[in-house]
């Protein structure tokens, strides 16, 4: 099973890891900018209005960049994890049952 579906897994899991160390970090930080603007602001701030205005576009299109990955993503997963599930289940049938009918491999299941 891990030599059938390991490569399909191993994109969804960089994608992953791309979605949560590089898009989900720097939303955070974003906000921090736009934050540090209506903070220092007050006190004549360093950060400018057009440093806010792409720290809040930032905040946005990490969202949107998230939201859309994450639901590919996840639709991928979830398609290679019925193809398992189906190996699987052939994998038992032809173990158990082989060529027999099928009141022969209940029997034998109980």
């Amino acid at each position: 099973m891990a030599r059938t579906f390991f490569p399909e897994f191993l994109p969804i899991f960089f994608v992953f890891v791309f979605q949560e160390c590089v898009v989900r970090l720097s939303q955070p930080m974003f906000l921090g900018r736009v934050l540090r603007y209506f903070e220092q602001n007050q006190n004549g701030g360093e950060i400018s209005r057009q440093e806010a205005i792409l720290s809040a576009a930032g905040i946005v299109l990490c969202s949107a960049v998230f939201i859309s990955v994450n639901h590919i993503n996840l639709a991928c997963a979830l398609r290679i994890g019925y193809r398992m599930r189906v190996a699987c289940t052939t994998l038992m049938y032809r173990k158990v049952g082989g060529g027999k009918t099928l009141v022969i491999m209940i029997s034998s299941l109980s």
